[in-house]
């Protein structure tokens, strides 16, 4: 019964104390000494635990703390100065600079002996990527010294920084983190790149536009195959000028999918037509009727077929697909059998990249561009092990697929 009553009493004096330091938060909010960052009261809570912890006042450390990259981290000044109040040092901390090579570091003395933190020099700074952030090229000795303090409590008084960052590591560390990743994916292009056949000379091709009937029964349904081998052997521009890619609304207006509209403007050619040719055909063309006819449910608009029906979208016999069980969600995780991926053009995918859809699809990719996407980046067999050895720099090219396509990526929605 004694116990119970100890606990019922701490809990009380615990909330006591929590509604205390509540109503001294609005209190520091209306306070005009306080960084304008400190504006919620759950901030100030913190800030003030953090203060207790540390033993020095909550306004100068309010001073001293900032947040980057939602990570508490306190300015060099603010570091060094609680390494000296720590009391385990005969002196307060001091640097030393040498010239060749150029360098700086830590020291101070314990119980009389000499102690001395890392070399912070040209090497290292290179070595880990810190000459990417700004600050290293406009304030190099400064920076060098935050950094030679921080690496120096870090081994002989951890508990003072109690795991804290110092200025300048956080965005020393994001800069880091992008220049890898941007590495990563330029190395995954060159490994695809070197992989793939050279490209052969682009052939020289004439926009579709309506010519004679004579002309016209030329066009026949198998010359599709021979557009889109044409297209593959050439090497494909990364990104559209802006006289094709102007006119996307206008494809995705008549039955194309965001993600189809490049891929349909390179198989008929219109990257190669002038400004004019583009816009004429664009103002000519049954769009509607290219568009059933791209998604395999129409005749070609020049074919004969589609002449004799008088300009109809003719439908092909098909059959029906059946009903499926699966939530529309599960049904676009699913792998489209290869024989799909097959009957595209003569475009032959390995099973071995078709397996790999699924990781595609969690990593960014909606279902419906897998097959775009695996022609786009060149994979087969050879290839595709190692290309998804590193999702980070496959998700990196999957939003660069999407951005030439002028697309967004479905996390981006």
């Amino acid at each position: 019964m004694g116990q119970l009553q100890t606990m019922d009493a701490a809990a009380e004096m615990i909330e006591k104390r929590f509604e205390l330091e509540q109503r001294m938060a609005k209190a520091y909010i209306t306070s005009s000494i306080l960084p304008q960052r400190y504006k919620n009261i759950g901030d100030i809570l913190i800030l003030n635990e953090m203060s207790r912890n540390l033993g020095i006042p909550m306004v100068m450390l309010a001073q001293q703390l900032y947040i980057v990259h939602g990570t508490p981290q306190l300015s060099g000044q603010g570091a060094i100065a609680l390494l000296n109040q720590s009391g385990k040092f005969d002196k307060p901390l001091m640097f030393e600079e040498r010239e060749n090579p150029w360098g700086v570091r830590a020291y101070t003395y314990i119980d009389g002996e000499k102690v001395t933190g890392p070399w912070i020099d040209d090497a290292l700074i290179q070595a880990e990527g810190w000459n990417k952030n700004a600050k290293w090229k406009s304030m190099k000795d400064q920076m060098a010294r935050y950094r030679a303090a921080a690496w120096f409590a870090r081994l002989y008084a951890p508990e003072a920084l109690m795991g804290m960052r110092v200025e300048g590591e956080a965005e020393d560390i994001a800069v880091s983190e992008q220049a890898e990743a941007t590495a990563k994916a330029e190395d995954l292009n060159k490994i695809l790149s070197q992989k793939t056949a050279k490209p052969a000379e682009e052939p020289k091709a004439a926009i579709p536009t309506k010519e004679p009937a004579v002309q016209e029964a030329q066009v026949v349904e198998p010359e599709r195959v021979e557009a889109q081998n044409s297209v593959q052997a050439a090497p494909a521009p990364k990104r559209m000028p802006l006289r094709v890619s102007k006119h996307y609304p206008e494809l995705v207006a008549a039955g194309f999918k965001q993600s189809e509209v490049k891929e349909f403007c390179l198989e008929v050619g219109l990257h190669r037509g002038s400004e004019e040719e583009v816009n004429n055909w664009f103002a000519t063309e049954n769009l509607s009727a290219w568009a059933d006819w791209y998604h395999g449910v129409g005749h070609h608009p020049h074919s004969p077929e589609y002449a004799e029906a008088g300009g109809s979208v003719a439908p092909q016999e098909a059959e029906a697909e059946p009903m499926s069980d699966t939530a529309p969600e599960e049904q676009e995780l699913q792998a489209p059998p290869p024989a799909a991926h097959q009957a595209q053009g003569g475009f032959d995918i390995s099973n071995a990249v078709v397996a790999k859809y699924p990781m595609f699809i969690k990593l960014g990719l909606r279902g419906p561009d897998c097959l775009p996407f695996a022609k786009w980046a060149g994979l087969d067999a050879d290839n595709i092990d190692e290309f998804v050895a590193d999702p980070g720099g496959v998700q990196a090219l999957i939003e660069q697929f999407y951005a030439e396509a002028g697309d967004v990526t479905p996390r981006d929605r």
